[in-house]
């Protein structure tokens, strides 16, 4: 349906979109940051949790530098090819940066960069759609950790409980999360009350970089990242847009007219038509019982 120019709905909270100047901010960064540092690390990341990644990075923030964004951005500043590389072997550094990772630029020895992202482990809530990593199953009875002013908010995400003197009960075994399957809001939520943290925030280092000699560390990056792009679909909520539109307007075609009058008519013209059927079968039942129109 055509929408009025004149209602047009503003938002006051809109931010400016970071343009070319800001890009070229992050290229010439990170530039510098390459001229800085001795080794370049390009590592993944899994559960990202920007609360704690913060704390990791100013620990080290004095010897060493992050770099997470945009990697089309940051392959750029490195250069893509042996052609446009800003530093001998950087190209290599380049086809790496694809999906959940980022650059760790740094003056610390390489026994000690291992160390540190080997050992780095933070434990957290997991979030919806996740996969789960372990089954979480109640048992039936008491639950005791809830008190009695949130049965009616775990009722509502899906648990069989009641109220017995006061303690919540659980009537029957419930599943809450199975291993190897997508979470869901309500487990999600079932999860953070009972205090149970099944995601864990790993960093992982793919490759080094320094002006002696290349490294790889893990060899199946690039085909595990080509293999989750090509199973895992993305969601595109635009095309999905897109097709609901279509769809309400092959059902409702003839009920769209172009002008300033078009919400009436959309309205109206299906009412006029029901108004008309209506007429129609209401004169053939007047007809058949006056006898009217039959052959003699």
């Amino acid at each position: 349906m055509p929408k009025s120019k004149r209602n047009r709905p503003v938002t006051l909270s809109k931010t400016k979109k970071k343009g070319r100047e800001h890009k070229e901010s992050i290229v010439n960064s990170i530039r510098d940051a390459v001229e800085k540092y001795n080794s370049i690390y390009v590592f993944s990341f899994e559960n990202m949790r920007n609360l704690k990644f913060k704390e990791f990075r100013e620990q080290h923030k004095l010897t060493s530098r992050f770099f997470l964004g945009s990697n089309k951005v940051m392959q750029v500043s490195l250069g893509r090819s042996a052609a446009d590389e800003i530093r001998p072997g950087l190209h290599k550094v380049s086809k790496l940066l694809c999906g959940d990772a980022g650059l760790f630029l740094t003056n610390l020895p390489r026994e000690e960069v291992e160390r540190l992202f080997n050992e780095y482990e933070e434990y957290d809530f997991a979030r919806t759609g996740t996969t789960a990593t372990e089954t979480v199953e109640l048992k039936e009875g008491p639950l005791e950790q809830f008190t009695h002013e949130m049965e009616p908010f775990l009722r509502k995400q899906g648990m069989p409980v009641r109220l017995n003197k006061g303690v919540i009960e659980l009537v029957s075994d419930f599943v809450v999360s199975e291993e190897g399957k997508p979470l869901s809001p309500e487990s999600a939520r079932i999860l953070r009350l009972l205090g149970t943290k099944t995601a864990t925030f790993k960093l992982h280092l793919i490759c080094r970089w320094s002006p002696e000699d290349f490294e790889l560390y893990r060899e199946d990056f690039l085909e595990l990242h080509s293999a989750r792009m090509t199973t895992e679909a993305p969601f595109r909520p635009r095309e999905k847009l897109v097709e609901h539109q279509k769809y309400f307007q092959s059902i409702h075609k003839h009920t769209y007219l172009k002008g300033p009058l078009d919400k009436v008519t959309s309205v109206a013209i299906p009412i006029a038509l029901a108004a008309s059927s209506l007429f129609l079968i209401g004169r053939g039942i007047y007809n058949m019982s006056h006898g009217i129109g039959k052959k003699e």
